[in-house]
């Protein structure tokens, strides 16, 4: 069960990917493009996503707004009291189809209002983030002069003031005290020894048909199949080896470079290229390569461990299938 579904329109994929991650970084887990397992039902999924999930995003765009799909999540979420909507900029209030048009609804980059609104969900720590996300007065009252605010608040502002200088001076005493170390490489050199070791670890899962699933996180992504659990990934990568009575891969080609983190909890991106050899039931073998990139984050039980968090590969899609999602 994921803490946050989103409903959106696959043209606007880099904003769903933007949004996701964002809220990722909070510490939240995100449904919005996940694939199904074998044998699955794709409309019985959604409405389970839907159903387990604490709060349902709906991104409107001028794609979105036209969506059966994304119109039928957003009345599902309604219903169930968990609805939060958000447009991109060219899309105003009054595109909107009814009812969805007569409540509140943010920009998408107003990270604010969608960070309040989960508050308000109790998904995040209100005293973290600003809860307000109401829409702003439509005829704000004109606020006073600072110079009579001062005069009318006097002894207000003056208790107001020492409470400052004390929270400032609180604040240099903090700055004073040195960080706690946190887990992960910080060097280039380490990065690139991190790297390594997850490379070299994901291989040996790989061959042994990934018996071993402690070197992934509590929720990775499969490229574009999007966030799954540990257990719903792992699941997903053991039937692609159910396929073949034997799979060897190895590292191939140029060494494993690092690149740019996609996801905001990730410490580390590593792209390296793959040499496998298959044989299927039949005992035919086969062989190709594929590239394939790893993000991994700290692992909070090993200092110096890592934990894979998503992972992502040619359109090949050697490893796993994506799904079309209108």
């Amino acid at each position: 069960m994921a803490d946050v579904f989103i409903s959106y329109s696959k043209a606007h994929v880099d904003l769903t990917r933007g949004l996701a991650s964002d809220l990722e970084g909070k510490g939240l887990s995100v449904w919005w493009d996940t694939d199904l397992l074998a044998g699955e039902s794709f409309r019985q999924r959604i409405v389970e996503e839907l159903k387990d999930c604490r709060a349902v995003i709906v991104i409107w765009t001028r794609e979105s707004v036209a969506s059966d799909y994304v119109l039928s999540e957003a009345e599902r979420a309604r219903k169930g009291g968990k609805l939060i909507q958000v447009r991109s900029d060219d899309v105003a209030p009054d595109d909107l189809p009814p009812p969805f048009d007569t409540g509140h609804v943010a920009l998408l980059g107003d990270r604010k209002s969608i960070y309040g609104a989960l508050a308000k969900l109790g998904l995040l720590d209100p005293g973290s983030v600003a809860l307000s996300s109401d829409p702003s007065p439509l005829f704000p009252q004109r606020k006073p002069s600072a110079l009579a605010a001062l005069s009318e608040h006097k002894p207000m502002v003056i208790a107001a003031a020492t409470l400052v200088v004390v929270a400032l001076l609180a604040g240099f005493a903090l700055l004073k005290k040195p960080d706690a170390p946190t887990p992960g490489y910080k060097t280039a050199s380490q990065k690139a020894e991190g790297a390594t070791k997850v490379v070299g670890e994901f291989f040996d899962a790989l061959n042994s048909g990934f018996s071993d699933s402690s070197l992934f996180d509590s929720e990775l992504r499969l490229g574009r199949r999007g966030n799954m659990t540990k257990v719903e990934a792992v699941t997903t990568l053991r039937q692609f080896q159910s396929q073949y009575s034997k799979v060897k891969c190895r590292p191939g080609g140029d060494a494993p470079t690092l690149k740019t983190p996609e996801l905001s909890r990730s410490d580390l991106r590593v792209k390296v290229d793959v040499d496998c050899d298959f044989a299927d039931k039949k005992g035919k073998s086969t062989s190709t390569s594929f590239p394939i990139e790893i993000e991994a984050a700290p692992d909070p039980q090993n200092a110096k461990g890592y934990l894979i968090t998503g992972m992502w590969h040619s359109d090949k899609m050697i490893l796993w299938q994506p799904r079309a999602r209108d």
